[in-house]
């Protein structure tokens, strides 16, 4: 069996939902980070025997993202690649899967990682326009959000993932103390570790056009510097009356 190794690592910055990646498509994004990962490795895209990509929310965007992207990334369209869907667990599992071919021997070098964009997911109709509408009156035809459909709706229980996650919270007896706590600590060790430069060495900066001109991103969006337990605790719960998750 081969040993596997880890020869680089690149990503670009976290965006917030609407916020300055929000005009990116996600190949867009999966291509920055492939283009770095094998620029840092030394390693030309036609030395890759695969890449291996987890994403979820594709509906929309065309055929296979992960492809897109490498090409887009200058990887020739003679390297294979495929996409992973395990919801949250997409890019873990391409990694997984990219050790696995080298241990088996089908692969030497193996490009796996992830890429969602929630700012991009659209909205979709039903089969039922496809072939046609009679009288809608009592019956309205839904415009489905693809971001809660295909991203954030278990589709056995019906339930939103907060919605999921507050029921097992009460299940395991997690009580909204615990969560501001571990939601505070991890804003403050976020935070710290940007101030400290821990993220620079994977980040990579991307240009973003504005009506003000370009400007670079080139830190995570989500991280709130001044997140305490005091006003985590102010806030009202986000799925549940009396619920836990803010």
């Amino acid at each position: 069996m081969e040993n596997v190794y880890l020869i680089s690592a690149a990503r670009t910055p976290i965006g917030r939902f609407g916020g300055a990646l929000k005009d990116f498509a996600p190949a867009d994004l999966a291509a920055i980070a492939m283009r770095a990962a094998l620029e840092r490795a030394g390693v030309p895209g036609d030395r890759l025997d695969l890449y291996i990509f987890g994403n979820v929310l594709r509906a929309g965007h065309g055929q296979l993202i992960p492809r897109q992207a490498a090409l887009k990334a200058g990887i020739p369209a003679e390297v294979d690649g495929y996409a992973v869907d395990m919801v949250c667990s997409s890019g873990m599992m391409a990694l997984l899967n990219a050790a696995a071919a080298i241990r088996a021997g089908d692969a030497d070098l193996v490009l796996a990682g992830g890429v969602e964009s929630m700012s991009q997911a659209g909205f979709f109709l039903s089969h039922r326009a496809r072939w046609g509408y009679k009288l809608l009156l009592g019956a309205p035809e839904p415009v489905q959000d693809i971001l809660m459909y295909d991203g954030l709706t278990d589709p056995v229980t019906g339930e939103a993932m907060g919605e999921e996650t507050e029921r097992l919270a009460a299940e395991h007896g997690i009580t909204r103390a615990d969560l501001d706590e571990v939601a505070a600590m991890s804003q403050r060790r976020a935070a710290e570790a940007t101030e400290k430069g821990f993220f620079q060495t994977e980040i990579i900066p991307i240009e973003i056009k504005t009506r003000r001109g370009a400007q670079t991103l080139t830190a995570d969006e989500g991280i709130r510097p001044d997140t305490t337990v005091e006003s985590l605790a102010a806030l009202r719960p986000a799925f549940k009356k009396d619920g836990v998750l803010t």
